[in-house]
């Protein structure tokens, strides 16, 4: 029987899972940067909040949470002012292959940038949460299961996603330099096209200012 030739599935049915306003507010925050964070945070709810579980349900949540922090990142880094791009960029790795800078100090940059609220103590949350570790297996044994310590792990990450979100939204005209600098240039090459599409926003908002230019 040929590939065409297969019946076809019925479509999957989902059940739908009841959201917090909390996480609704997360949601449309991310969507201001992109698409797959927000799809991403909102398929980790849906996976965190299933029963019967997914056995592996902490390493997609994991993977997930781990996707949703480094694209945060990289996108605000891109929003410091030039000089302090240049100081993380000259500072010394974490380790020998990493090419990105270090993950404390970049934090603390965006909070610093991004004028995140001292009181909601963001950078040192922030830099708690280690989602690699959480995201892999451990060799060949067992899952590790959704316990208390993961789950306190993920609420943090929602309030830290929260606070950088809403500083982002109220300081979302810093972005317009670097999308003006990019709509600029008339002929641009792969490493703009990488820029574009991971150092401004993917919203709507952002792309529809880059194609006016």
């Amino acid at each position: 029987m040929t590939s065409s030739e297969l019946p076809e599935l019925p479509p999957a049915t989902r059940r739908l899972v009841r959201r917090t306003r909390e996480d609704e507010e997360v949601e449309r925050l991310l969507r201001l940067m992109g698409g797959m964070p927000a799809d991403a945070y909102v398929d980790a709810c849906e996976i965190i909040a299933e029963q019967p579980q997914h056995r592996t349900a902490s390493h997609l949540v994991g993977h997930l949470a781990r996707e949703i922090d480094s694209g945060l990142r990289k996108l605000l880094v891109a929003m410091l002012p030039r000089d302090r791009q240049k100081y993380l960029q000259e500072l010394p790795r974490d380790r020998p292959d990493s090419y990105d800078p270090p993950r404390r100090e970049v934090i603390d940059e965006i909070c610093a940038f991004l004028r995140v609220p001292e009181d909601a103590d963001v950078p040192r949350a922030w830099r708690s949460i280690n989602w690699h570790d959480r995201a892999h297996r451990d060799a060949l044994r067992v899952p590790r299961v959704l316990d208390d310590g993961f789950l306190k792990s993920w609420n943090d990450f929602v309030h830290v996603l929260l606070m950088v979100g809403r500083a982002f939204e109220a300081s979302y005209l810093r972005a317009t330099p670097l999308i003006d600098e990019l709509a600029a240039i008339e002929q641009p090459t792969k490493d703009d096209c990488k820029r574009l599409r991971n150092q401004i926003p993917q919203s709507t908002a952002a792309l529809s200012t880059a194609g006016e230019n």
